[in-house]
């Protein structure tokens, strides 16, 4: 499925490991996952792609702990805990799915072009007049 992504033609890159650092978050210090690399090459790489997505299985809360389900998801926006983004703004904010077909379907639908109504093109009728 990793192939079926790359081959939608942008330039596809891959990193593999995450290091928590700490930022400041509404004035309280927290631990953030950010993809393990210097912080120069993260911003050089940032500035460049227009997706990040984060995996991660999906959390859900039973009685006051985080308990993982067996679903797994993609993450496109980011939060105070992770990073993650889509300068394309045609992804939803969290990918759930229990193969990696239903993945790349969803993925691959939501930048199928929709047509409305502004999108048909018109055809002008030019009528002559007669002298």
């Amino acid at each position: 499925w990793i192939l079926r992504l790359c081959a939608l033609g942008p330039g596809v890159s891959f990193i593999s490991h995450q290091s928590q650092r700490d930022v400041i978050f509404h004035g309280q210090k927290m631990p953030k996952e950010t993809p393990a690399m210097p912080k120069t090459s993260y911003t050089v790489v940032n500035n460049l792609v227009d997706i990040i997505l984060k995996f991660s299985w999906v959390g859900k809360m039973e009685g006051r702990k985080e308990v993982l389900s067996t679903k797994r998801c993609i993450y496109t926006k980011p939060t105070a805990m992770y990073d993650a983004g889509d300068k394309t703004g045609k992804l939803p904010d969290k990918i759930v799915f229990r193969t990696e077909e239903d993945a790349v379907e969803i993925i691959l639908n939501s930048f199928k072009k929709t047509k409305s109504k502004t999108d048909k093109h018109e055809r002008r009728i030019k009528t002559r007049r007669k002298k």
